[in-house]
């Protein structure tokens, strides 16, 4: 929600997938961002502005609804203008007008994901974001990226699932040593791994365990 918490956020879908926020970590820091700017501005048609704008307009509509009982709150925190700012703001709260500007790939991702119709199990979409679904595809089948999930990273999401625990880094490859080396002064809270365990250092970071 846009106003309950300890801060104010304007992104109102964010990717939890560890495996696609893994691997668009990686891809943002290959210059992904630039890239998806790039496709978005070759636009001779304005399908991809048009499809921008609908996107952020839908976002704005979200947001509007989720904050109408709290607008006068909104309006003691931020005062007025920056209150009205904040609720007509886009995908992850970029400036509704900047429809050629890919600010963050997740955000579009997650938008995507959570407002599109899947159907047959592909990325294509009646209602969704543009660029998230091209996002997608891209990774998908350009990368090689399941984004339909693998046969490890579903372990990180199924509430039944006890026997096996795997760990993917939903973080950039520049966070790996910080993780790495947290992982071998303290227990892992998935794996029960103790600090003489034999962590792989890998970007990809799985490890297995049979409890």
């Amino acid at each position: 929600h846009p106003t309950k918490g300890p801060k104010l956020v304007s992104g109102l879908f964010r990717l939890s997938c560890p495996l696609l926020v893994q691997q668009i970590d990686e891809w943002e820091g290959q210059s992904g961002v630039r890239e998806m700017t790039d496709w978005l501005r070759d636009d001779c048609s304005g399908d991809k502005r048009r499809g921008y704008e609908r996107a952020n307009e839908m976002q704005k509509q979200i947001r509007t609804e989720l904050v109408a009982d709290d607008y006068d709150k909104l309006v003691s925190r931020m005062g007025e203008y920056n209150a009205d700012k904040f609720l007509e703001s886009g995908v992850a709260g970029i400036p509704s007008s900047q429809t050629y500007n890919v600010k963050c790939i997740h955000a579009h991702a997650a938008d995507h994901l959570c407002r599109s119709s899947q159907s047959n199990n592909t990325n294509t979409s009646i209602e969704g974001n543009i660029i998230g679904e091209h996002a997608l595809n891209i990774l998908q089948n350009q990368k090689g990226v399941p984004t339909l999930g693998n046969d490890v990273c579903w372990q990180q999401c199924s509430l039944r699932h006890e026997q096996l625990c795997s760990l993917i880094v939903p973080f950039g490859t520049s966070n790996i040593r910080v993780l790495l080396s947290q992982l071998r002064r303290k227990i892992c809270p998935l794996c029960n791994l103790g600090p003489d365990s034999n962590i792989p250092s890998t970007t990809s970071l799985l490890h297995r365990r049979v409890v």
